[in-house]
């Protein structure tokens, strides 16, 4: 075995590295959709994790034998004071400056599993999809501490068991590691749910597991490391070749993984590479060792920003005050506490007595946070003194999913929605698509000539799932089509040929799939808006004795409902960069209404069986389109792009006249 010195002096380009990965992860954080993955710059953080926290335990617990207890203490020191501040800050900012309380209790329940290092675990048990939220979650981003602090709970034990157990031979110890590595890897990418399989510790162990193993790397022979060099040159070829549609976010994961990898071996000796000494003259140092701080209060900062700026290009603010705030806290809170000596004798005493601790966190966690109802959701209304007539009326108008909504008597089997009005009538309505295909099932039921109708998504597995992908909803889209392969025939033909006379009416967010989150299948040569007609027609042709109904589109505002009527009622002076937002010029929307009605005219032009229902010049008769009418007090949206339910009835006189203008 080669000799090696395993050892190494602070490395300048690992904090570049952290530098380049705080700034993708807070582009993505600004705009999902122009930086889609940002989100890989967590990646890179575990890998830089494993590798220093190797060198830490090598130098000091290994080398110098000292305490295991130090580590720990180390640990704590870094992770909890600046962690603590933050969570501190956004809590009491929230409390007193937020306008949006309905997410208290789940922000304090964040906080706490943040605290005990449990944040990731209680995303899953919570499916908290990290892609896809209707708000900013200033706390989500603690689940990523959630994974390193569980690893920091195993490894330091393992690493020192192992290592006195091979008498010090790190060859060995890397052998081992790669072996832990690849079963983690195989975890991370069979596992079928993306939130589970994203959150999950045992399933992102082999990133962190691949920084451990940079920092032991030197101490392979050469011959093995021209091996390893052969399968790690045949692993990418395979992930070029094979990059498949199902697995594209394991693909980006391990990409970006041994990128890191690679780049930390490559670049470990400072004083021998010209890479480095350029490095020293760059600003990236420093943001790196700002990195953690910056990490932290990014999120929270952006949710208050949203609030208050949303709409507006002002980031360079966000970031200005973002930096700030990782300076201050670095340089007067973070490291000040890391000098302190009393700390560790404290934290020493407290990890002596940690089974104690765990336990009442654990009692704690598990007897729940429901009962921590410091504030009633809705309460900061009636603090501006919100009629309280008026705000239940609120509450209980909005939600076009609530059931009791629905006149009909119905049922469900196999995911159909099933229901029945008058036995006596004939005409019946087959409902599907998306959800916007739900915001209309008040609007049928509230019509008096239909009887039954049936109502399911399975039409969007059909028309839009064969031919486009959204690598963020890869668990959602295998199970549309697994449900729509197996009902369709067994359910949805025999109900309808059961009846009558019967309608297909099909509603789909159309704009949604043609946005840039939606990519064409690699099958599929044509354009995405011909692809798109072409399934439509497919679909449409399993229905040759039926009328098709095609519905356009709804207006759809930039503000959420409950931001306007923060807008309408609460505020003393009302904000009018987010008025403009839920009272918006019709022009506005008007590329998205066209581009709709472009592609559903041109199927309807082909089919002598297809008309075209368009809800939007009966909801925006004039050029200005409310979300909220102050005057006729009236909501539009359930929330940016989804009727309420009393719009969903009120659109029924609209459709009950195109029904009888068309349709016997």
């Amino acid at each position: 075995m080669e000799k090696t010195n395993l050892g190494f002096n602070y490395l300048n380009h690992v904090d570049a590295l952290r530098a380049v990965s705080v700034i993708f992860v807070i582009l993505f954080h600004l705009n999902p959709n122009l930086f889609s993955y940002g989100f890989l710059g967590v990646d890179i953080f575990f890998v830089i994790s494993g590798y220093v926290i190797s060198n830490s335990l090598y130098d000091q617990q290994i080398k110098k034998n000292k305490s295991i207890f130090y580590f720990y203490v180390k640990r704590i020191k870094r992770i909890f004071p600046i962690l603590f501040l933050v969570i501190f800050s956004f809590l009491i900012s929230y409390i007193f400056f937020s306008p949006l309380k309905g997410d208290t209790n789940f922000f304090l329940e964040s906080a706490i599993s943040s605290l005990v290092g449990l944040s990731n675990l209680y995303f899953i048990s919570n499916e908290i999809n990290y892609f896809f939220t209707d708000e900013i979650n200033p706390l989500l981003h603690t689940w990523s501490l959630g994974i390193e602090e569980q690893f920091y709970l195993i490894y330091p034990i393992l690493l020192i068991s192992i290592f006195k157990i091979l008498k010090g031979n790190t060859e060995k110890i890397s052998g081992y590691l790669l072996l832990l590595i690849i079963f983690s890897f195989l975890i991370y990418y069979f596992e079928d749910g993306i939130i589970g399989n994203f959150y999950s510790p045992l399933a992102r162990f082999w990133e962190i597991g691949l920084g451990c193993f940079a920092f032991f790397y030197p101490s392979i022979s050469t011959k093995k490391k021209k091996i390893l060099l052969f399968v790690l040159c045949f692993l990418l070829s395979f992930l070029f070749l094979n990059f498949q549609n199902k697995n594209i976010i394991q693909h980006s994961n391990l990409l970006t993984a041994l990128t890191s990898f690679i780049f930390i071996v490559k670049f470990r000796d400072i004083k021998n590479t010209n890479f480095n000494l350029f490095i020293d003259k760059t600003c990236l140092p420093y943001i790196g060792k700002l990195s953690y701080s910056l990490y932290l209060w990014h999120l929270p900062v952006l949710y208050f920003f949203e609030i208050y700026f949303s709409g507006t290009k002002l980031y360079f603010i966000f970031f200005i005050i973002s930096l700030t705030l990782s300076i201050l806290s670095y340089h007067f809170y973070e490291n000040p506490i890391r000098k302190l000596e009393i700390f560790d004798l404290i934290t020493i005493k407290l990890i002596k007595n940690l089974h104690y601790i765990i336990l009442i966190f654990i009692i704690f966690f598990v007897m729940g946070f429901n009962n921590l109802k410091i504030f009633n959701n809705y309460d900061y209304l009636k603090e501006f003194n919100y009629p309280e007539q008026k705000l239940q009326k609120y509450l209980t108008r909005l939600d076009y999913k609530h059931p009791n909504y629905l006149k009909a008597n119905c049922n469900f089997e196999n995911n159909l929605r099933r229901c029945f009005k008058n036995e006596n009538l004939k005409n019946s309505i087959y409902l599907t698509g998306d959800s916007h295909s739900d915001h209309f099932l008040i609007s049928f039921d509230s019509i008096d000539i239909i009887n039954p109708y049936f109502h399911d998504n399975f039409a969007q597995c059909k028309i839009i799932f064969d031919i486009l992908y959204n690598s963020k909803k890869l668990d959602f889209l295998n199970d549309c089509k697994k449900r729509y392969k197996e009902n369709y025939e067994k359910i949805i033909l025999t109900e309808l040929n059961n009846t009558t006379k019967k309608a297909i009416v099909i509603s789909l967010r159309l704009s949604d799939y043609l946005s840039s989150d939606w990519k064409l299948q690699k099958n599929i040569k044509s354009d995405k808006k011909d692809a798109i007609i072409n399934n439509y027609q497919e679909f449409i042709n399993l229905f040759p004795n039926n009328d098709i109904i095609l519905i356009t589109t709804v207006p759809e505002s930039e503000a959420h409902s409950e931001k306007c009527i923060f807008n309408e009622f609460l505020r003393d002076k009302v904000d009018m960069k987010l008025y403009n937002k839920c009272h918006f010029n019709k022009s506005n929307d008007n590329k998205r209404y066209k581009e709709v009605k472009e592609i559903l005219g041109k199927i309807a032009s082909k089919n002598i069986n297809v008309k075209i229902y368009d809800p939007y010049p009966f909801l925006c008769p004039l050029k200005l389109c409310h979300n909220y009418n102050k005057e006729t007090d009236f909501f539009m949206l359930q929330d940016g792009d989804h009727l309420s339910i009393e719009a969903s009835k009120l659109i029924s006189k609209d459709l009950l006249i195109f029904l009888k203008n068309n349709y016997n």
